[in-house]
């Protein structure tokens, strides 16, 4: 009964998680995409590469990837509960 309260509350993380991301709440996924871009180059000078940027992923990317989270969130969500009305009855 344990593992499957701690999946749904996993589970739900990860639905809030990635709807977050996806719905681009507070700017959260163009603050991932900055953050990116940042690290890329402070990653970028400290190896001594001062030639042109790889490729960043833009923000529309990390919606997608949110979406996926949060979608996967949901079914393990759903599953759980699953589980315990299983379990319960």
């Amino acid at each position: 009964m344990f593992g499957m309260i701690a999946g749904l509350i996993v589970a739900l993380v990860f639905t809030i998680g990635g709807t977050r991301v996806a719905l681009n709440i507070r700017g959260a996924a163009h603050t991932m995409a900055r953050r990116r871009e940042e690290n890329v180059d402070l990653q970028r000078q400290a190896q001594g590469m001062l030639g042109a940027a790889p490729i960043i992923w833009p923000v529309a990317l990390f919606r997608c990837t949110g979406a996926f989270v949060g979608l996967c969130g949901l079914a393990g969500t759903l599953l759980a509960v699953m589980f315990i009305m299983a379990d319960i009855t």
